[in-house]
């Protein structure tokens, strides 16, 4: 099992578009935003919770920024805390994770970008660099490399909560890390909604999140 302290090392490339449509238009941050998703399983994959309900629960400060703390799970057993924030140039990044107290248990330096600013332009790519620290590898110096590209700008998706146009699709690429296989992540974002559908593919199978109901304010 991968440790909870390790460093990220986040870069985006290519400059920022005036008219391009930033990482906070995909993914909306307002206090009492809430988003709820169902879970379905293929294969041998380990299934999580059924049911994620994840809540913008207030704001606190987290690596110099200020963040809106974001608590997601499911609401009969665990859940904890990812503190959000928004850069100058739109892009959302994720700069603590915590316990289901409000318990910072690490602080990403920088932090991880879950959407860039220019998230609205297909190709984009980024990535996100952490040294592996584990129970296996306490003073390891392998530096893990995760890739994430704009793989669409244009998709329909039909889910519980509804039909959504003109989604982006994000594809992550994560290598293989101890007990963890080489796994493929797409998540679908809706303009001024959130994440509609992350689809999740490994060896073991598939693990699918679809949206079944939503609130976002100011929106």
């Amino acid at each position: 099992m991968m440790g909870k302290a390790f460093i990220l090392l986040c870069m985006v490339l290519f400059p920022v578009s005036v008219s391009a449509q930033t990482g906070s238009d995909y993914y909306p941050l307002n206090v009492n935003n809430r988003w709820v998703h169902t879970t379905s399983v293929t294969g041998d994959a380990e299934p999580p919770s059924k049911r994620i309900v994840s809540v913008v629960t207030g704001t606190d400060r987290s690596s110099g920024r200020e963040c809106f703390m974001l608590k997601s799970g499911d609401p009969q057993g665990t859940s904890g805390y990812h503190w959000l924030a928004v850069n100058p140039g739109g892009a959302v990044v994720d700069c603590a994770l915590g316990a289901a107290n409000g318990l910072k248990l690490v602080e990403w330096d920088p932090p991880h970008i879950i959407l860039p600013h220019n998230a609205g332009r297909l190709g984009a790519v980024w990535y996100v660099q952490f040294v592996l620290h584990s129970d296996d590898h306490p003073d390891s110096t392998i530096i893990v490399t995760e890739t994430y590209t704009i793989e669409s700008t244009s998709e329909t998706v039909v889910v519980p909560a509804g039909k959504f146009k003109n989604c982006i699709v994000v594809r992550g690429e994560l290598p293989a890390v101890d007990d963890r296989p080489a796994t493929v992540v797409r998540r679908y974002y809706a303009k001024n909604v959130g994440e509609v559908i992350s689809v999740r593919e490994s060896p073991g199978g598939t693990v699918k999140h679809e949206l079944i109901e939503y609130k976002v304010y100011g929106r």
